[in-house]
């Protein structure tokens, strides 16, 4: 089992471990992808854990380029960016590499972005715009630079010149600008969660631009890319540059190239989690639709915590659900499934699977609305009983005819589940019901 890591301080709820296990998984690599939140104080110590415990490891703010006095080698990104996003540890060498302009041309390409010939202005005079005004004229872009502070724009662009573009970018100052631009690239953190209104431009400055791209993932939309869509341009945000760039230092561990829909499809369970902006994911649903195995699904995708709340009553009762209503009672079980349910809607960033009574109480789904996006797992009545088959010892489905038995309480609940969900996904099997549950959040398809 290979070992990787991602150095950082805070890391908090990163995209980056279900970014790269899903992409692990579709190479088939067995691997193990962790978070080592690392405060200044440990670097040191953090770095030589890496050296001898992990196959490799990424690095983010603040360490991109505090990480360089520790590396053997870099590679000519790095050296030209002055920072390492990946490195690989062969026989205890550290060698850095920066993957950022693999994920931007990429990014670019899956958009629809062409750069040739096109008059641009990149925003931002840190590292992520100093990659890109380099990628950019080598695609071909005439490049400006528009910063804050017009000095440090200005000194970007005389080392740029150095370093052999065909010309020094011109620079403005992002206060004055004012449009005349084909393309927009913003490089700056602003409009980055949790300061979602803020953009680093006004309306003006999109005058004339048929596309703005924004380096930023969280949130899926910034504030620049609702102005953009608001005058009919074309902008895309930063999560599938984010993913590509992830599939660059896997190759660069692995030497395995990742097909271009692997990669896309890695984003899709990732722009579901940022629409949801921390708000869980409540799945009901009848006995037998699926609740619990597409929780788990869904969760380990997105990288969302997961919690099935009958699993969570029998664990705290040391028996099972048929055990609970045998001894104490089905009105007992149903004030636990409340306590539980209620528990539950305390939480953040949650897929949460309820038992097929749970959002029947009005108390428990009103709870668990108001911080989570409800989807119904609809399957009929036959489909649940041949998935059921042996389980049908359930308290509510014992009796001799179980399709009679399961199409009473089916025409019972799903009025309840209808008026409770936001989302209603068909039975087709998982693949397909995370598809269609991905789609319908991060596409606003709600009841």
């Amino acid at each position: 089992m290979k070992r990787y890591f991602l150095l950082g301080h805070p890391l908090g709820h990163s995209l980056s471990r279900p970014l790269h296990m899903g992409l692990f998984a579709a190479l088939g690599v067995k691997a193990e992808y962790s978070l080592m939140d690392t405060p200044a104080p440990q670097l040191q110590r953090a770095v030589d854990t890496l050296r001898e415990r992990s196959d490799g490891f990424n690095v983010t703010i603040p360490y991109k380029e505090k990480i360089l006095p520790f590396l053997s080698k870099t590679d000519a990104a790095s050296s030209l960016i002055g920072a390492v996003n990946t490195v690989a540890v062969q026989k205890g060498q550290l060698l850095g590499y920066n993957t950022d302009a693999a994920g931007f041309a990429f990014a670019l390409d899956a958009c629809g972005i062409a750069c040739a010939g096109k008059k641009a202005v990149v925003l931002g005079a840190g590292g992520v715009a100093r990659m890109m005004a380099a990628e950019l004229a080598r695609m071909g872009a005439r490049v400006d630079i528009a910063a804050r502070d017009i000095g440090k724009a200005r000194r970007l662009a005389e080392d740029l010149k150095r370093r052999g573009l065909s010309r020094a970018p011109g620079v403005a100052s992002l206060a004055e600008l004012s449009g005349g631009y084909d393309l927009i690239f913003n490089g700056t953190p602003v409009g980055m969660h949790p300061d979602t209104d803020a953009s680093p431009v006004t309306e003006k400055a999109l005058d004339g631009a048929s596309a703005v791209f924004d380096t930023i993932y969280n949130p899926a939309q910034t504030q620049l890319m609702r102005m953009a869509g608001g005058l009919g341009i074309k902008a895309a945000g930063g999560l599938v540059m984010l993913a590509a760039q992830a599939a660059a230092a896997q190759e660069i561990w692995t030497g395995r190239r990742h097909r271009r829909e692997d990669v896309l499809a890695v984003c899709e369970p990732l722009a579901a989690r940022l629409r949801l902006s921390g708000r869980n994911i409540v799945l009901c649903g009848m006995p037998g639709s699926g609740k619990t195995t597409l929780g788990r699904r869904v969760a380990e995708a997105t990288g969302l915590d997961f919690i099935d709340l009958d699993a969570a009553i029998e664990k705290r009762h040391g028996m099972s659900v048929s055990d609970i209503f045998a001894r104490l009672g089905e009105d007992y079980f149903r004030k636990e499934e409340a306590l539980e349910a209620r528990r539950a809607a305390g939480r953040t960033h949650t897929v949460i699977a309820t038992g097929g009574g749970t959002l029947l109480n009005p108390q428990s789904a009103a709870a668990l609305k108001r911080n989570g996006l409800v989807v119904f797992l609809d399957a009929q009545p036959e489909t649940l009983a041949k998935r059921l088959g042996n389980e049908a010892g359930r308290p509510l489905l014992r009796g001799d005819d179980l399709l009679e038995r399961l199409c009473a309480l089916w025409r019972q609940r799903r009025p309840s589940y209808l008026a409770a969900a936001d989302i209603r996904i068909e039975d087709g099997g998982v693949e397909q019901q995370c598809r269609n549950l991905y789609r319908a959040i991060t596409e606003g398809a709600l009841l």
